[in-house]
């Protein structure tokens, strides 16, 4: 059996280990800002737009077709990418009918 001032001993040295884990766990690191260089997809369609591209109603496969060679992106991106730029009012959300077919389109 261990003495009451090993007991002790061990108490402390527990309590210095709680302390440091408790700081580094519970203390938050400040947050550095990195700017970012990269273009993102929506950096590329906003510049499909600025070129006039959005200046006739364009179906989420057509402006998939056009970032195509640019940007190599999954059809659901580009897809959600453009509905987000229309919630930002970046585009317009519009109708285009297509082999009498509606179909969500996107506009300046």
């Amino acid at each position: 059996m261990l003495s009451g001032d090993e007991l002790k001993g061990i108490l402390k040295q527990l309590e210095k280990r709680l302390e440091k884990l408790e700081a580094a766990v519970f203390t938050a690191a400040p947050r550095v800002d990195v700017p970012t260089t990269k273009r993102t997809l929506p950096d590329h369609i906003l510049e499909l737009r600025d070129k006039g591209f959005f200046s006739k109603p364009q179906t989420s496969t057509d402006v998939h077709e056009a970032l195509n060679d640019t940007y190599p992106s999954e059809f659901d991106r580009v897809a959600m990418a453009l509905i987000r730029l229309a919630d930002r009012k970046e585009l317009r959300r519009l109708t285009k009918t297509v082999d009498g077919k509606k179909y969500k389109a996107f506009a300046r």
